[in-house]
C-alpha cells in the first residue's frame, strides 16, 4: 500500500510542468485541449549486501509506471480533467533477505500490479473557480483506495494574486500481510489534508508562491508485511494509530531573460512522531534553439530527523516500533535533468511536446535511487 501511493507521488512529480503544480489551478478555464502520456521508471538500489538502508532487509524496488492525462473545455466555463495511471512494483521489500524461508509465503504480493483513476471538474462562477475530484485506485483482492476532493480558487488584484483552497482525502481498504507470511484480515487508513496556496505576481519577472498544508491520518498506518528486530527475533512493525503532519514552502521564480529562468523553493515539514524535514531546491531554465528547446537542470537538498520509534534494532520490545529507513534519520541531494522538445518540425502529426527526464537520487545512509521519465503533449 505504502508503495502504490509512493510510486504515483514520484511520477507526478516526474511530469510536473515548468510551474508547479500548485499553480496548476489557476490556468485560464479558455484554451486548448490537451492530451499528455507518460511512462517512468523508478529504481532503489540499497547498494551490495544490503547494506543501505536498513541492513537486515533487501530493499531494492523497481516502479514501471504510465500515465495518460486528459484536459477538455467543456464550455466557456466549464473543464474536465481525467488521469489514469497504472504501475508494476517489485515489492521488493516483501522478499525476506534474512528469512528466505518465508519467500514462498510472501511471493504473492510480489510484482503489484495497480491501477488508479481520477475524474475532476472545474466551474469558472467569474468571481472564483470551483472544482472537485474523485477516484479509484486498486489493486486486486489486495488494495483499494477512494480518492476525492474539492478547490476553491480566488483571483485578486487584476489576476496578479491568487489565493486557492483545497481538500483531499483517501479512504484506503487492504489486505493485511504479515512478514511471517500469515495474513490475519483486512484493515483500513484514511488520510483528510486541506491546503491553502497562494500565488502572487510581484513584477513582469517574479513569481511567487506560498503552501501550507496540514495532513492528518488514522487507522493502520504500518506497512504491514514490515518487521521489527529485538535480540535478533522478528517482530511485526507497530505505529501509532494517528498521525498529524504539517508543512509550509515557498517557491520564488525569477525571469532573467526572455531565454531563461531561475527558481528557488524552500520547504518545513513537521509531524506528531517527531519527525522533521527541510528541503531546498534550485532549478534553470533555458531556452534554446528559438525557444523549440527547454533545458532543466535541478537539485534537491533533503534533510530528516528520524521518528522517535524510529531503530534499526531494538533491546527490548516497545509499544511502538519501526525499523523502516524511510523513518529514519538521513540527508540525501537529488540532481535531475530535463529536456523538452517544443513544435519541432520532425514530430509526427499530434505530438506537440516531447520531454526527456533523468534524476539520481543518494542518501547517506546508502540508499541510491534512480529514475527516468519521457512523457508526450498533444492539443487539440
Amino acid at each position: 500500500m505504502k508503495r502504490f501511493f509512493f510510486s504515483v507521488v514520484v511520477f507526478f512529480a516526474l511530469i510536473e510542468p515548468s510551474i508547479s503544480a500548485e499553480d496548476e489551478i489557476v490556468l485560464p478555464l479558455e484554451g486548448d485541449n490537451t492530451l499528455s502520456a507518460g511512462f517512468g521508471f523508478y529504481f532503489q538500489n540499497d547498494q551490495p549486501e544490503h547494506t543501505g538502508g536498513n541492513p537486515k532487509l533487501d530493499e531494492d524496488e523497481f516502479v514501471f509506471e504510465g500515465i495518460i492525462m486528459l484536459d477538455k473545455s467543456l464550455s466557456e466555463r466549464d473543464r474536465l480533467n481525467v488521469r489514469v495511471l497504472g504501475d508494476i512494483v517489485s515489492s521488493a521489500s516483501q522478499m525476506r533477505y534474512h528469512n528466505p524461508q518465508f519467500r514462498a509465503l510472501q511471493a504473492n504480493p510480489s510484482g503489484n500490479k495497480h491501477l488508479a483513476a481520477d475524474v475532476g471538474y472545474i466551474h469558472n462562477f467569474e468571481a472564483l473557480n470551483f472544482g472537485s475530484h474523485a477516484g479509484f485506485g486498486f489493486e486486486a483482492n489486495e488494495f483499494y483506495s477512494w480518492l476525492y476532493g474539492l478547490n476553491v480558487a480566488v483571483p485578486l488584484m487584476d489576476n496578479n494574486t491568487t489565493l486557492s483552497v483545497r481538500f483531499d482525502g483517501f479512504t484506503d481498504y487492504f489486505h493485511i500481510k504479515s512478514f511471517d507470511g500469515t495474513m490475519p484480515g483486512y484493515s483500513m487508513r484514511q488520510t483528510f489534508t486541506p491546503e491553502i496556496n497562494l500565488l502572487q505576481v510581484l513584477s513582469p519577472l517574479d513569481l511567487v508562491n506560498f503552501n501550507l498544508s496540514y495532513t492528518v491520518q488514522f487507522g493502520m498506518l504500518e506497512t504491514t508485511y514490515y518487521s521489527v528486530f529485538v535480540a535478533d527475533i522478528e517482530h511485526s512493525e507497530k505505529m501509532p494509530a494517528e498521525r498529524h503532519r504539517s508543512s509550509i514552502a515557498g517557491r520564488w521564480k525569477h525571469s532573467l531573460s526572455s531565454e531563461n529562468t531561475i527558481e528557488v523553493g524552500y520547504r518545513f515539514y513537521l509531524d506528531t512522531w517527531k519527525l522533521y524535514s527541510h528541503t531546498a531546491e534550485l532549478r534553470f531554465f533555458q531556452y534554446l534553439y528559438f525557444k523549440q528547446l527547454l533545458l532543466e537542470p535541478s537539485v534537491r537538498f533533503y534533510t530528516q530527523t528520524g521518528a522517535e520509534f524510529f531503530q534499526r534494532e531494538f533491546d527490548i520490545l516497545p509499544l511502538y516500533r519501526s525499523s523502516d529507513s524511510d523513518l529514519g534519520p538521513f540527508t540525501g541531494a537529488l540532481f535531475g535533468l530535463r529536456l523538452a522538445l517544443i513544435e519541432m518540425p520532425f514530430f509526427p502529426v499530434g505530438i506537440n511536446e516531447l520531454s526527456i527526464g533523468a534524476h539520481y537520487w543518494l542518501r547517506n545512509d546508502g540508499m541510491m535511487i534512480y529514475w527516468f521519465d519521457l512523457g508526450y503533449l498533444f492539443r487539440f
